[in-house]
This record gives C-alpha cells, structure tokens and sequence, in this order.
C-alpha cells in the first residue's frame, strides 16, 4: 500500500538520481548531434512515461552512450528531424517486441558478447569526442582528473554535476575562452510528429531497428542489475520493453532523441531509498524544473567539459571485472567479446552484436562436439534440468545439477535454487556438470549472494576438476568459500547436520569442521 513514507522515499530517490542524470542528459543529447535540450526532453517525457508503464519498479529511463553511438550516425546520414523519427519508430518496434513476448531472449546473450558490445560502445563515444578534444586538451583532462578525484574522495554525491559546476565556475573566473553550450530552452516544446514520406520510413528501417534491439537489450540488462540489488524485486520484461517502446514513442514528440533503461542511474535510484515506480516520475519533473530555473546557468557549460563527461561516462562503461574475469576464465570467450568489441568500433552495433552471436554459437558447438568423449550418457538428463534431491531435515535441500552449464541455462539456474526462502542450507550437487561458462559461473557467485541474503548457506559438491580449477581462477571459490565445497555429496549433508546441531556456532574453517 502506497503511503506518506513510500512518497517520502520515492521524493528523495527522484530528486537525487536527477541530480544525476541531468549532466548525463546534457552531453548526451550533445554528443548526439540533435542538441544538448534533444537529452533533456528524452529525460523527462521517456522517463516519466518508461517509469509508469514499464516492467520495473525501479528503472530510471534517460539517453545513453549507446543509443547515441548509434543517433550521431543517423543525425550525420539523415538529419536530425529523421534521427527523431527514427527514434520513434524504434518505440513502435519495442512495444511490438513487448507484445511478442520477446523479452526473455537476453538470456540467450552471452556475457562475452554483452561486455564487448558495451566497451566497444564506449570506444565510439570516446572517438566521437576527438574534435573538441583535439581543440581544448586542457580543459577536457581537467574535467576527467576532477571527476575521478571526487568521485575517490566523495563517491555518494551526484560527480558529474558537481565536476560540471566547477569546471565552468574555474573557466569563468579565468575567463577561458572556449565554445559553449548555448541557449537552452527554459521549457518543454508542445508535442509535434516528426516529418516522414513513406521513403524515410522504408530508409530508417534498420536504424530504427538497431535503435530497438539496443535499447531492449541495454534496457533489460538494467532491469535484471535492478532485481539484483533488490532480492524481493522481478521484472516484467515485456511489460519492460512496451514501457520502453511507449517512452520512446513519446519522446521525440517533445523533440526528445532515443532513450533506454540507464544501468548507474537506476542504481543510484535503489541505493538512495526508491520504493515504487514513483521515484521515476520524480526523476523527470525534477529535471523539469531544472531546466525550467537553470537554463541561463546551463547555457554558460563548455563544450569541453561535456566532452570530458563524456569520456568519463564512456570509461566507466568498459566492464574492467568482467574483462579480467573473462581472461581468467575462458581465452575463447575473451576472443569472443574482443571480436564484438572490433566488429562494433569499426563496422556498426548490430553487425556487431550477430557477428558476436554467431561466433559465441560456434564457440559453445566446438565444446559440445568435444564433452561427447566424457560424457556417460546414462548419467545425463536430456532435460539438462535441475532435479530436487528430498532430504530428512527440510532445513535442508539438495539439488543434482546436470549437464554443461552455459549462459542460456544462467538465469534458470538461478531461478530454481533460490526458490526455497526457509531453508538454512542448500547442497548443489555438480557431478554431472561436465563444463561450466563464465556466465553461469557468475551466476553461481549470485546464487550464493542471494542465499546469503535470505540466511540460507550454500554448499557445493562434486565438483569435476576442470570446473573447479575455472572457479577457482575468478575468485568465486573463495567468496563461497572452501569450507563450503565438498568432493562428495553426503560430506556436504554431514557438514550442514553438525552446523544445524551447533545453532549458536556455524564453523567458518575446515579445521573447526574436522572438530565439530
């Protein structure tokens, strides 16, 4: 039930991820090439409508680097009046994604293909910032070394409004001369149809798909990082992409460009108390009224001070944990991610995203040509399902795991053993899981997160040698911890009785095990 204390939440979450978001707004909408203002109206009219109709109660809806990689390109080629006409197309194919219950395909993304896409998103917006780099260096690398200081010093406060302000204070003061921003305008356009001929429609067709695919993809990534910080929390995901799809169908009304589900700021939106949808509503009326009052101030922004926003945002994309996890892991998968990553710098961002798949589809065929040779086919559920084990004590349950463990099982696996809220331990029994990707190893670390959360312990048995030797290289053995991985399954249940037995001390040490 919605009260006066949700409101109070969702008021403060708003105004603080606004904060956020508006600098972010600016030099995307910039770096666009439709205008600075373009990134603000997409701000409000995409957030507010992606925020009520949406599939996640937490999602904030704004412009991104992505979608701007591929605006400049269609603003350079067609014009800006297209680049908001293919904008809307792109919501209309969204909500057609929505209705066609698509939303459960990011599943079949692998992790490897994700993280090259989005750091080679993040290159082509470093490289589209050359210009104005290239003509204030100073100015750009005084922005990005300010950030980065803050944000060390102070990583709770809104860094990139706050690097924005003084930079532009410090240039004032000095009496740098260098481009600005220019006029903004201090309110909303009244909604108008961008101009279309049946030939424009046909010719940004596959813009307007890109624009699409992207902003699905970009979109649900941010909603499920959402369910993750938020254990209660399940998005809709085609509720998400009709939300999605209506947000952009609205926005280039207003004159607002192409927008998606923004990863940071829905996190800033959680960490800063959101309870319901409301939060992105505020989000956008915030940054209405921001506008409304600040348009002078905001005019007096350097060009080169969003570009080193930019650059810093584009920095911060490039997944650098997941980049190591992946040289850690799998070289085939980092070949993977490295080829989508040159496919998207050099060619374009759907190639680069089938060109990815197909590789990754190739990749997961070679290693299944190679499991026949240790494969006992007695052993292996066809269904590759996860099979419940009943155990004496319903404090504790078993789950058989069987068959390779690869990215389009991640999200079920997951799924179907955190479905048990009062149990206290769960043994997942890994005998018959011949391989295991990095996806699904992430997915293991987040089995044991969320079981911790809900005061459950994991315990891990069986495991063969090569998937334990690729846990143990990411660092995953060690957050589930050694004392938690048995080579047999009746080890693990032993283990688990004597701890039930203690209740007031669960031992932390295989040498506090061997004692109990």
């Amino acid at each position: 039930m919605y009260n006066l204390k949700s409101f109070r939440h969702d008021l403060v979450a708003g105004i603080t991820v606004a904060l956020v978001a508006l600098p972010m707004a600016l030099a995307f909408g910039y770096a666009s090439g439709v205008g600075a203002a373009a990134g603000l109206y997409s701000a409000i009219a995409a957030g507010i409508v992606a925020s009520l109709f949406g599939g996640s109660r937490f999602q904030i809806t704004g412009p991104t680097g992505g979608m701007v990689a591929v605006l400049v390109l269609v603003v350079s080629k067609y014009g800006v009046e297209q680049a908001l006409l293919a904008g809307l197309i792109a919501g209309v194919i969204q909500v057609a994604f929505g209705y066609a219950k698509l939303g459960k395909l990011i599943k079949y993304i692998p992790f490897s293909v994700v993280t090259g896409f989005t750091a080679g998103i993040a290159f082509v917006i470093i490289l589209s910032q050359k210009a104005i780099i290239t003509k204030a260096p100073a100015v750009v690398l005084v922005t990005i070394i300010l950030s980065f200081l803050i944000r060390y010093l102070w990583p709770k406060v809104p860094v990139s409004l706050i690097t924005v302000i003084a930079v532009t204070v410090i240039i004032e003061l000095l009496h740098v001369p260098t481009p600005r921003l220019g006029a903004i305008p201090a309110t909303l356009p009244l909604p108008a149809l961008p101009e279309f001929s049946l030939n424009s429609l046909k010719e940004l067709f596959k813009p307007a798909l890109i624009l699409a695919s992207l902003g699905s993809i970009e979109s649900l990534l941010s909603a499920v990082v959402a369910d993750g910080m938020t254990p209660d929390e399940h998005h809709d995901s085609n509720r998400e992409l009709i939300g999605q799809g209506l947000g952009n169908i609205v926005a280039p009304l207003f004159g607002g460009i192409a927008a998606t589900g923004a990863i940071a700021r829905t996190a800033v939106n959680i960490k800063a108390g959101a309870s319901t949808r409301i939060s992105g509503v505020i989000h956008g009326l915030t940054i209405l009224a921001l506008m409304v009052f600040l348009s002078p101030l905001v005019s007096k922004i350097p060009l080169a001070v969003l570009a080193g926003v930019l650059v810093v945002a584009a920095i911060r994309m490039i997944e650098w944990e997941n980049i190591v996890l992946l040289y850690k892991s799998s070289r085939d998968a980092l070949a993977v991610m490295g080829l989508t990553l040159a496919v998207t710098v050099f060619v374009d961002l759907i190639t680069a995203v089938e060109v990815g798949l197909i590789a990754a589809g190739i990749l997961f065929i070679y290693r299944m040509s190679n499991l026949g040779i240790y494969q006992d086919e007695s052993l292996i559920d066809e269904s590759n399902s996860c099979e419940i084990a009943v155990d004496t004590d319903p404090r504790i349950v078993a789950y058989r795991i069987d068959g390779p463990l690869f990215f389009g099982a991640a999200e079920r696996f997951i799924k179907t053993t955190t479905a048990h809220p009062k149990i206290n331990f769960l043994i997942l029994r890994m005998r018959r899981v011949p391989i295991i990707d990095t996806t699904s190893i992430l997915a293991l670390l987040s089995i044991h997160k969320q079981l911790k959360r809900q005061g459950c312990q994991l315990l891990v048995s069986g495991l063969q040698e090569n998937v334990a030797e690729k846990i143990k290289a990411t660092g995953v053995w060690e957050e589930i911890g050694e004392e938690n991985i048995f080579a047999w399954t009746r080890d693990a249940k032993i283990a688990a009785q004597n701890r039930l037995s203690e209740k007031i001390h669960i031992p932390t040490t295989r040498n506090e095990l061997r004692t109990s």
